[in-house]
């Protein structure tokens, strides 16, 4: 559901994003939420969900900070958001679909807040490198000092 928490934890994401322009004008959310709200209670407001995305036919560039390294692809704060704002610029959200963002540091980040380290390969996945000999003795521990962790955070 739609809460007003949720809509209050947009509204502080958004704040905090404020160099790059809000999207969430570009479609009709509201008729989407109540779309979705319908869909969540097992009824259909005027049509099923559709959520359609599809390139732009006339592409937008936009300038990205110049970096050191593909970690740093993945950690700078301004190259993300970028890299986001390309996306968006660059996309039709269409249907159901709203603009999204989902901040991650690739499919092992639960592995790394628990003591991994991560190798970025590419701008589309990161590794967790091994760092157990032996599960039978090994003990989850959580670190919220950790470097993946408070990047995150």
């Amino acid at each position: 559901m739609w809460t007003k928490e949720f809509n209050s934890l947009v509204i502080d994401l958004s704040n905090r994003c404020r160099r790059v322009r809000s999207y969430v004008e570009d479609v009709d959310f509201e008729t989407i939420k109540q779309r979705f709200d319908a869909f969540w209670d097992g009824d259909v407001l005027d049509r099923p969900l559709i959520f359609i995305t599809a390139p732009r036919k006339r592409l937008e560039s936009i300038d990205f900070p110049v970096l050191g390294g593909m970690e740093e692809r993945w950690t700078s704060v301004d190259y993300v958001l970028k890299k986001m704002e390309l996306y968006f610029e660059n996309t039709l959200f269409l249907g159901d679909a709203i603009p999204w963002y989902l901040p991650n540091i690739g499919p092992d980040s639960f592995t790394s807040f628990l003591g991994a380290n991560l190798s970025f390969r590419s701008e589309e996945t990161s590794w967790a490198e091994p760092f157990l000999e032996d599960l039978s003795g090994y003990e989850p521990v959580f670190d919220k000092n950790n470097k993946w962790w408070r990047i995150m955070e």
